[in-house]
């Protein structure tokens, strides 16, 4: 039997082929090519929620932050934003991708007068802050 430890929780053999969130990898290949990354939208959305509210038990003003250049990926940004997660971006590439995906979530926190947000930025240069901060008129 293959070692599975690394795979999603899942992730079971199936004959020769693997399936991954119930779907069969020979399937994807065949539907989307390969190489070709396959998340289980169910495992990010579980792992991620395991570690928000880890953290957020010990903590409570705590904040979990994905790392998008790790996994550059629209639809991984939007289920873990959906979880609870923040992007941690450097570069306006990053920075672009995750408001694409969080701003109306944003928009709709920060008009609730009480929220209250810490947004970290972290450009190299000084200026795309402050164009960000008045495009946002902070």
């Amino acid at each position: 039997m293959p070692d599975l430890s690394l795979l999603p929780p899942s992730a079971a053999t199936d004959g020769d082929d693997l399936r991954i969130g119930g779907c069969l990898m020979s399937d994807l290949a065949e539907r989307f090519g390969t190489p070709a990354f396959v998340f289980d939208e169910q495992a990010l959305r579980d792992r991620g929620r395991e570690l928000r509210t880890a953290l957020t038990g010990r903590h409570q003003a705590a904040g979990v932050c994905f790392a998008v250049k790790a996994c550059p990926s629209a639809s991984v940004i939007k289920v873990l934003a959906e979880e609870g997660l923040g992007c941690d971006v450097v570069g306006a590439g990053e920075l672009a991708m995750a408001l694409a995906h969080l701003l109306a979530q944003l928009l709709d926190e920060l008009v609730e007068p009480h929220h209250a947000h810490i947004v970290e930025i972290h450009p190299l240069a000084h200026h795309p802050v402050d164009r960000l901060a008045d495009i946002v008129g902070i």
